[in-house]
């Protein structure tokens, strides 16, 4: 038996789905000839009747494999593929999972609009007893400085975005300073490094971990809207999982330092 004939075997939704195209153009065609094999339909009834099932059995082999492909788009539990232009928040259900989640880990360049939204879900995680680790990039370093004055369309906002992603950080710390007990704990670091993608990660050391991988393109000048993102269980896919999960903390305790605290002044008209 051929390896085609084992493969087309194994894989039943293929197989359905090719028998449904053969069928497809025999009733389309009203027969089929080849060779000296001819096979004609005998009238139209019987040319509707096999058109019909031809195109039920390439809808059910489509829907089959979509189903049993562990790599399918959009929904699945295993592997999502969105666009910027998708609501986060539905897909990744960030509210429910920061409010019970053991540990939830944000990696980005500011992270700005994410950290607006989720100032007091984080607050209330910490104080419920989850740890909570940022990275951001040191806009402020002279690395990344020139890094992004050469190669981003863009640079003039990297600064004023980073200012107020810290100032969404000060209000978190400003919301545990007046909490009764914290049961977690917030750590915050920066970064010279320009990471090729923004982390969310959810119980990152349990069986229940899940990340969000926001991809960066090749080049950061690219436009920030139709961007890629990733969805990630560690149930079903472990080890895409703890690749970004390890690539998390080899930055965190190699290539990045504690924030100092300090939000720098932005000059007027910034």
């Amino acid at each position: 038996m051929s390896d085609i004939v084992q493969a087309l075997i194994k894989r039943s939704s293929v197989f359905i789905i090719i028998t449904g195209v053969i069928l497809l153009v025999i009733g389309a065609s009203n027969g089929i000839n080849f060779g000296t094999f001819s096979f004609q339909l005998s009238n139209q009834i019987t040319q509707w009747v096999i058109i019909a099932t031809s195109l039920l059995l390439i809808f059910v082999g489509i829907y089959w494999e979509t189903k049993s492909n562990k790599f399918s788009f959009g929904s699945s539990k295993s592997f999502g593929l969105f666009t910027s232009d998708t609501d986060t928040f539905a897909n990744l259900k960030i509210d429910a999972q920061i409010a019970t989640a053991k540990s939830i880990e944000l990696l980005g360049y500011n992270l700005k609009s994410l950290l607006q939204e989720l100032r007091e879900p984080l607050a209330k995680a910490v104080v419920r007893g989850a740890s909570v680790r940022i990275i951001l990039v040191d806009i402020e370093s002279n690395v990344t400085q020139e890094m992004f004055k050469q190669h981003s369309n863009r640079p003039h906002l990297m600064l004023p975005e980073w200012v107020t992603a810290l100032e969404h950080i000060g209000d978190i710390q400003k919301m545990l300073q007046v909490a009764t007990k914290l049961n977690g704990k917030l750590e915050v670091k920066v970064t010279d490094w320009i990471p090729s993608c923004n982390l969310i990660i959810f119980n990152s050391d349990e069986d229940n971990g899940l990340i969000k991988v926001g991809i960066h393109t090749v080049t950061i000048r690219q436009p920030l809207t139709g961007r890629l993102s990733l969805i990630l269980s560690k149930k079903e896919n472990q080890n895409a999982f703890e690749y970004f999960a390890k690539g998390f903390n080899m930055l965190w305790e190699k290539d990045s330092r504690e924030w100092n605290g300090v939000v720098p002044p932005l000059e007027p008209g910034k």
